[in-house]
């Protein structure tokens, strides 16, 4: 392949990952041996979130048989990060191919597939187990996480007018037309008539607790913190949050919801303007390392529940995925089916 040609899928593929994905760039290598006998076309490490995850590329023209690729697809399946094949055309069962053995693609006509089900790097422990992660471009502004959530909380709000919905999410009217048009853009909400309906739960999860990611460790976070004595870790669960403007989120969450998992770590949601009440009342100090986060609610009050002091099942669900902790996933899979059996009768 000519190198001009390579220049510019490498250019596609970083502008795929900082600007349509959002994620940062942290290190790019391009070519480098990192195979016996298997050079990449392209090699870079991206954060997300915490995780510093190694991509490597292979670039082509076209694809219309898997023996073009065998030698990227045998590496990218032990690869500890992640393999996207970039090309001009893909062939569609090449594609299907590609989705089952977990490696990504991205083809000139926009069409995109990152996978996110693999093993970090081995000093990292942990896997980041989430499904996949999908091009989100046009997904990434707060008021279509707003607006998603809250139709997931509430579907009866799938009915509600424009303006019923700018009122209750306190955004302009404006505002909502933009967010529902791009929903419906992505198929997350299909509309029929006069008649609102949920698209594919896998692709809505994805989506949004990606984009909630990203917007939550811009946006949201008001620091980590650690209990100044022992008492917290004994009586976390007798706290009434509720009387702090507050609520369990995370593992907390789903410890409340479930009684399966018992957190090893602590996630609060306010509407407090800053958090030094809740580190008065809680007993809390600043720690970088520390177990216990703080961020702030940017949904209405009316979603949470308030009888458990507990954010939406939908916003710890997603919080026990993006930890990427196994417990947590397995935890996950509880509150979805509780989600699932709520959203089942609007769906399309």
């Amino acid at each position: 392949m000519e190198k001009e040609i390579i220049n510019n899928q490498r250019k596609r593929l970083e502008n795929l990952f900082t600007n349509e994905l959002g994620i940062e760039i942290t290190v790019v290598y391009t070519e480098i041996a990192i195979g016996i006998n298997y050079v990449p076309d392209h090699y870079f490490v991206v954060q997300l979130g915490k995780y510093k995850i190694p991509i490597i590329a292979e670039f082509k023209t076209e694809i219309t048989n898997l023996h073009q690729i065998k030698k990227f697809i045998e590496f990218s399946k032990k690869f500890e990060g992640i393999g996207i094949l970039v090309s001009e055309v893909i062939d569609e069962k090449i594609k299907e191919h590609l989705r089952e053995q977990g490696i990504g693609f991205y083809e000139s006509s926009g069409d995109v597939f990152v996978p996110l089900n693999f093993k970090l790097n081995k000093t990292q422990e942990e896997f980041f187990s989430s499904k996949e992660l999908i091009k989100k471009q046009g997904f990434r502004a707060e008021s279509n996480i707003k607006l998603m959530l809250y139709f997931i909380c509430k579907p009866s709000s799938l009915k509600s007018t424009q303006r019923e919905l700018a009122e209750n999410l306190s955004l302009a009217l404006g505002t909502i037309n933009s967010a529902l048009s791009n929903l419906e853009k992505l198929k997350l909400i299909i509309t029929r008539g006069n008649q609102r309906y949920f698209g594919k739960f896998e692709e809505i999860v994805n989506r949004w607790r990606i984009s909630f990611l990203d917007f939550e460790k811009k946006e949201l976070s008001y620091g980590r913190f650690s209990p100044i004595n022992e008492i917290f870790s004994a009586e976390w669960r007798n706290i009434n949050l509720t009387n702090l403007n507050s609520y369990w989120g995370g593992e907390a969450a789903a410890s409340i919801k479930t009684k399966y998992l018992y957190p090893g770590a602590f996630t609060i949601y306010t509407y407090e303007s800053s958090p030094i009440s809740l580190l008065k009342k809680l007993r809390l100090k600043k720690d970088p390392n520390g177990t216990i986060e703080i961020l702030k609610c940017f949904w209405p009050d009316e979603l949470n529940d308030q009888a458990n002091y507990t954010v939406p099942d939908f916003v710890a669900y997603c919080d026990l995925l993006n930890s990427g902790i196994d417990r947590n996933i397995e935890t996950a899979l509880l509150l979805e089916e509780r989600i699932k059996k709520v959203l089942k009768e609007k769906e399309y």
